[in-house]
């Protein structure tokens, strides 16, 4: 977590149980709604109805940040398997390897992913983006059984990738997606990377996370970039996916 301020808001009269399970999970200090003025941090949580938001303060304008898998699904249709994310993790009709996402964000690739038919595992090491996250999941397995199963093959936690164990954990495939710069022509980026990018602007040792996924992977490496930044290593990639605005380029380990 970087040295940004946040705080859990509360509209009603009292802190409800679910407020006082994310203060517990998250030590951050909670303030009534009518305090919020006074409130000189960068950005705060709270609950409307059945949803925890997120707010920058910076980016008011921009509304808040929540997950939402449902919208999701239409992106997840039949032409799924055509995706350039799903054939670079190797993944078609009749094979579905185990796939660690070692920097999950707001879980939608994890979410194609599952959606595909593949156990994933999601490390998330910011507290405020896995808090999102992991409210979209319980949100999402709550509408139906469809939807619980598809949640069920997402194993989320709370871990930063470079502090694991190499011999704990061997998928057949590490998928990252770091930060990639925003190019000049798209300095107004989507609400989302918007707000991640302010979120995970904390320093990150891209190398090593890739030097780590290579030891921990045993078929392949995946890592997403923007479709001109540059590799993420000095060894070149096996073979590439790309698209108009990003690639996935896929190292055999």
């Amino acid at each position: 977590m970087n040295s940004a301020k946040f705080a859990i808001v509360y509209s009603q009269k009292i802190v409800t149980k679910r407020e006082k399970g994310l203060q517990s999970r998250t030590n951050l200090p909670i303030l009534k709604h009518s305090d919020l003025s006074e409130f000189h941090g960068d950005g705060y949580l709270y609950y409307l109805e059945d949803c925890l938001f997120f707010q920058l303060v910076s980016k008011n304008h921009n509304g808040p940040l929540s997950v939402s898998f449902k919208d999701l699904e239409r992106r997840a249709g039949d032409s799924l398997f055509r995706q350039n994310l799903i054939r670079a993790l190797g993944l078609s009709r009749g094979r579905r390897p185990q796939i660690l996402d070692a920097t999950a964000g707001l879980g939608s690739d994890s979410f194609l992913i599952a959606t595909a038919g593949s156990e994933v595992v999601l490390f998330e090491r910011n507290l405020i983006v896995y808090e999102l996250l992991r409210d979209g999941l319980m949100r999402y397995a709550a509408l139906g059984d469809k939807e619980y199963q598809k949640t069920r093959r997402m194993q989320l936690h709370k871990k930063d990738f470079n502090d694991m164990d190499a011999n704990h954990f061997s998928p057949e495939v590490v998928y990252l997606d770091p930060m990639f710069p925003r190019s000049k022509k798209n300095t107004l980026s989507k609400k989302p990377l918007n707000y991640l990018q302010t979120l995970l602007a904390e320093e990150n040792d891209e190398s090593r996370m890739l030097a780590m996924a290579m030891e921990v992977a045993t078929k392949r490496v995946v890592v997403k970039r923007g479709s001109n930044s540059p590799s993420l290593g000095v060894k070149a990639s096996d073979f590439v996916f790309k698209g108009n605005s990003n690639r996935f380029d896929v190292y055999l380990t």
